[in-house]
């Protein structure tokens, strides 16, 4: 019987050396003739809190308007499957082994990690679908996160906190540069529900670009904050206001 994903990697015990790099993927997706411009308009979330709350919510909005979605997100609550999805809905196990088989000897032959193989194979797949929006979450941190491959975007960075200090460090600052890390050459970022410190560093690191901040976030419960960020990225990719509410969206799964 063919290996799955997961025994591959439990065997393999990757989180072992974990050398940040993007070179691994950059050159595992040029091996396998990736090119970006084939997921489409591509929203890129990077953040402490609210990363899946704000790509489910557009995926909602976009869909309602007929756009093809595709979603990478993390972590999966029961079934791998969960982070890859295609029009709100998760990739068919069957086809996600058929990737993973059909990409196994690059995965083998760059190292790839856990979550760069994961990346590799979601990539793949909204390649053959060739999606008009990909929404893309990052996993850890934002510079050296294997999504962080991809350059033409618009960029989202949610509530920022300290989280994976074992790798990012424990100083607030430095994990707002590894956040923003995500934005490379794009003018329009937009900047979630933040403190007020926050808010100013981003915009002396980012002095250059237009910085769509979320207003007036202090009345609202994290639900709210993560429907309006999304309606504002809707907006900006529809040129118009959506015409759902909250309490017509489906909550993230947890």
């Amino acid at each position: 019987m063919d290996v799955t994903f997961s025994h591959f990697f439990y065997s393999n015990n990757e989180f072992k050396q974990l050398d940040l790099t993007l070179d691994r993927i950059r050159n595992a997706l040029t091996d396998i003739g990736f090119d970006e411009r084939n997921l489409g308009r591509i929203v890129h979330i990077a953040g402490t809190n609210g990363k899946g709350s704000t790509a489910y919510y557009l995926a909602q909005m976009l869909r309602k308007d007929g756009y093809d979605v595709a979603m990478f997100t993390s972590p999966h609550i029961k079934n791998i499957t969960e982070r890859i999805q295609y029009n709100l809905e998760n990739i068919d196990y069957e086809n996600f082994q058929h990737l993973f088989h059909k990409n196994l000897h690059t995965i083998k032959k760059h190292a790839l990690t856990y979550f760069e193989a994961l990346t590799l194979i979601a990539f793949d797949f909204f390649s053959w679908k060739n999606t008009d929006v990909s929404i893309i979450e990052t996993g850890l941190g934002g510079r050296y996160d294997a999504t962080n491959i991809l350059n033409n975007k618009i960029p989202v960075i949610t509530t920022i906190s300290q989280d994976h200090i074992k790798f990012l460090g424990k100083n607030i600052y430095r994990i707002i540069e590894e956040k923003i890390a995500i934005c490379k050459d794009n003018p329009d970022i937009f900047i979630g529900d933040n403190k007020n410190f926050i808010n100013t560093y981003i915009s002396k690191l980012l002095p250059n670009k237009n910085l769509h901040f979320l207003n007036d976030s202090g009345n609202l419960d994290t639900a709210d904050i993560n429907f309006f960020l999304s309606a504002e990225i809707y907006k900006f990719i529809t040129n118009k206001e959506t015409e759902l509410k909250a309490v017509n969206l489906k909550a993230l799964p947890c």
